[in-house]
């Protein structure tokens, strides 16, 4: 699988894969498919601290992830929250952890500091994957997302640059 970072064109099929967990999996609380116009100005906030990769097979995008700001305040500069995501076709293939590891030297190359992921409980492949690419668990949330008609708690994963 060829990482890289993501071009305008590769919206549709990033947004494809988003949207279809955003429908029916809980690895986003994003309840609402993100239309074209959202996904365009999602994009074109990114800055040289939060890029978006692609993992691309025969010039399909298959998998992705961005790091993203923590909070617009200041001190939190140098630490962003992590996301990825594989097309369910290519699920439990080692795609997903390719792009985490590709987004923590990314991180590290951009001189960020921390990354955190909030990942729902239930999650436990992602859960799981990230545990074992260094990251170290540090608290939990109890039932703060509503998503298929249940409450699901958040669990906060940190990984420290240096």
């Amino acid at each position: 699988m060829l990482i890289r970072e993501a071009k305008i064109e590769d919206l549709k099929e990033i947004f494809a894969i988003y949207n279809e967990e955003v429908l029916s999996g809980i690895a986003t609380f994003d309840t609402e498919p993100v239309n074209e116009v959202d996904q365009l100005s999602w994009f074109n906030k990114r800055d040289r601290k939060h890029p978006v990769l692609v993992g691309e097979l025969e010039g399909r995008v298959v998998a992705w992830g961005s790091l993203n700001p923590y909070s617009p305040r200041k001190a939190y500069d140098l630490t962003a929250t992590g996301s990825i995501y594989v097309h369910k076709d290519f699920q439990g293939k080692g795609y997903g952890k390719k792009i985490l590891l590709a987004l923590i030297e990314e991180a590290r190359k951009r001189g960020l500091r921390a990354i955190l992921a909030l990942i729902a409980a239930e999650n436990e492949g992602s859960l799981k994957l990230h545990l074992k690419c260094g990251f170290q668990k540090v608290g939990e949330l109890k039932k703060v997302g509503f998503k298929f008609g249940r409450w699901l708690d958040v669990v906060i994963l940190e990984y420290l640059l240096f």
